[in-house]
């Protein structure tokens, strides 16, 4: 995480407990959550967990259905596709906006990111996410 970091904010110098924290409050004053649910992140160099509590914007992927042959008599289908972004903020210079997987995939905007719910993902002992270790990036 102390990459992503420097990446995000080349000012600053991160080589110990107190600046990886630091980092983490400037970078959760710059992330707004956009998912309905808190994302709760954990550092696993540090052992500490930070939450982003959700900030009630909440952009979604359209649908866009048609007509598919039927499964059988009593069981109908359609095709269904992507369509498009709808309450999506526009973009400002240094923010970045943590949005479903789903609106991460139907955009192409640099400053969306993900939580990445996949193998580095914190789980229960029932398979539910507790958490998340990264996020994803274009």
């Amino acid at each position: 995480m102390k990459n992503a970091c420097e990446q995000w904010y080349s000012q600053l110098v991160l080589n110990c407990d107190s600046c990886l924290e630091s980092c983490f409050v400037k970078v959760k004053s710059r992330l707004e959550n956009c998912t309905p649910h808190p994302i709760i992140f954990f550092d696993e160099d540090t052992g500490r967990e930070f939450t982003f509590k959700p900030s009630g914007i909440l952009p979604r992927v359209s649908t866009v259905e048609t007509p598919a042959e039927d499964i059988c008599e009593s069981l109908p289908a359609v095709k269904q596709a992507t369509g498009e972004i709808i309450g999506l903020p526009q973009e400002k210079a240094g923010n970045f906006l943590i949005v479903s997987s789903l609106v991460f995939n139907a955009s192409d905007r640099k400053d969306l990111i993900a939580p990445d719910t996949g193998k580095a993902a914190i789980r229960d002992e029932k398979g539910r996410i507790l958490g998340v270790t990264r996020f994803l990036r274009k």
